[in-house]
């Protein structure tokens, strides 16, 4: 059966654009790996701590659109939360993020290990997720939340490491700088983690990235055999 241009272009029209990058900090104690995929952004990061982990968007602790996780016994749940300072950061009224099986492990000595899809547009009191090099933070600490089952708990300060980098989270290959350097994001699916009841959860099998590679290779094969 042939396949007209045509029909072709439509199919790799029609196909999201997916991209990925990865940042590590210099000891690995911080990954964090993002998916890009249409109008979503998945989310995975993972730290070695025992109390809560954290990932945001933002220059510094103000005005920082952040997501913090911890461990549940065998789930995890997150908190989507707005800093303006040093201070607890606020429980967003709005929880524009849901979480998802983990789709790749950054590191098997992460005691904590978070993933989740939020929409890449702005949302709610959440910025829009960046393309090109832009600002991170990132903090941990190995004090316990007071309450693991809500994601409004309240949690003490970081003691665990904390540092702001840049990188691009949106690229093939990233680029980094700060306190740490890029690496080129897993092309493995192992790891799974379920969400706390307090947060509706799904369990996601790891997907397929779809790149402008595959892409032009198909629409190079339905041309060749018309």
């Amino acid at each position: 059966m042939k396949i007209s241009p045509a029909i072709a272009l439509a199919a790799a029209a029609a196909a999201p654009l997916v991209s990925a990058g990865q940042f590590c900090n210099d000891d690995k104690s911080f990954c964090v790996n993002a998916v890009v995929s249409g109008a979503n952004v998945t989310v995975t990061y993972g730290c070695k701590a025992t109390g809560w982990c954290a990932f945001g968007i933002g220059r510094a602790m103000a005005d920082a659109d952040i997501v913090v996780g911890w461990n549940n016994g065998a789930s995890f749940v997150i908190s989507d939360r707005t800093a303006t300072g040093h201070a607890l950061p606020a429980f967003d009224a709005v929880q524009a993020v849901s979480p998802v099986a983990a789709p790749a492990t950054l590191d098997a000595s992460h005691t904590i290990k978070v993933s989740y899809t939020r929409p890449v547009a702005a949302t709610g009191a959440d910025k829009a997720f960046p393309s090109g090099s832009s600002s991170f933070i990132y903090a941990m600490s190995n004090n316990a939340v007071s309450d693991p089952t809500s994601a409004n708990s309240a949690f003490t300060q970081h003691n665990g490491g904390h540092s702001p980098f840049t990188a691009d989270l949106s690229a093939q290959s990233s680029t980094g700088t700060g306190n740490g350097t890029a690496t080129r994001p897993s092309s493995t699916s192992t790891a799974t983690a379920k969400a706390s009841p307090t947060k509706s959860s799904a369990a996601v099998p790891g997907a397929t990235k779809t790149t402008a590679g595959s892409l032009f290779f198909g629409l190079l094969s339905a041309i060749l055999f018309l």
